[in-house]
């Protein structure tokens, strides 16, 4: 009888269905966006059964795996469970880097430090971050690299450099 009451209290008593979702660092994102591809991963059905929606047994790597791939703004997501049926999720969006444009599809993204693709954007007049124009027939899709990434990381740091000796040339003029 003890058996009984412990499985029909993890899986049919509905205690540990999601029943609230925190989301933590978003800045540009929509927490509703979030929230909702969330309850959405949850609340699937297969053969008219609902998958996941037990936070007990849900495997919040997988969703992980799932909103960085469908979130590409996402640089790093952390998902605690709460239980019974409280889901944490912190998160931590790209920063713009620069401004890379394919000049042959007429396409620009915003990339982050790593490389990674991760919004549209508009080809900007002037631009206090890096602007790449890209002559190549190289498509890129968002959330992935527009670049190799450790020979664009020395660029950066070269312009860093060269950014911090101009502005000490300018304080000493």
């Amino acid at each position: 009888i003890i058996l009984v009451g412990i499985l029909y209290l993890l899986f049919f008593s509905g205690i540990f269905n999601l029943k609230k979702i925190n989301i933590v660092g978003l800045k540009s994102l929509k927490v509703s966006d979030l929230e909702n591809y969330t309850d959405k991963w949850f609340n699937e059905k297969r053969f008219g059964i609902t998958k996941r929606n037990n936070l007990m047994f849900a495997d919040v790597n997988n969703l992980a795996t799932f909103i960085l791939k469908d979130f590409p703004k996402i640089k790093i997501v952390k998902i605690q469970k709460k239980l019974p049926n409280i889901l944490n999720i912190i998160v931590e969006e790209r920063s713009p880097e620069g401004i890379w444009c394919f000049e042959i599809n007429k396409q620009c993204f915003y990339f982050d430090g790593s490389g990674i693709a991760y919004e549209e954007a508009t080809k900007p007049r002037s631009s206090i971050l890096t602007l790449v124009e890209d002559f190549k027939d190289a498509p890129v899709s968002l959330g992935e690299g527009v670049f190799e990434s450790n020979k664009f990381k020395k660029i950066l740091s070269t312009r860093k450099s060269i950014s911090k000796i101009s502005r000490s040339e300018e304080h000493t003029s």
